[in-house]
């Protein structure tokens, strides 16, 4: 049994862009991540038969990865306008 594999990956990387493109709060992403690990229990395809520790590690990566873009989103809307500016000219 693993608990992070290929799909963590695609995971970590779908919330990350949520929380850093997308304004939506911690009680919406709760229940669409928690609802669509239910949901894979009742879907019939072969990628969602997995143990339910991986699911658990599945929010885990979900929760991870939307926190880390919620914190580079905000990061980015403390800089500094000019500093942002002057980076665009430089390249």
């Amino acid at each position: 049994m693993v608990l992070l594999n290929l799909w963590s990956i695609g995971h970590y990387l779908q919330w990350f862009g949520i929380g850093f493109f997308t304004r939506i709060g911690w009680r919406l992403f709760f229940f669409l991540s928690i609802g669509w690990e239910i949901l894979e229990v009742f879907l019939p395809y072969e990628f969602t038969e997995e143990v339910w520790e991986n699911k658990i590690s599945d929010l885990v990566v979900n929760t991870i990865g939307f926190q880390a873009g919620r914190w580079c989103h905000l990061r980015r809307l403390q800089a500094k306008p000019e500093d942002i500016v002057s980076s665009t000219k430089d390249k």
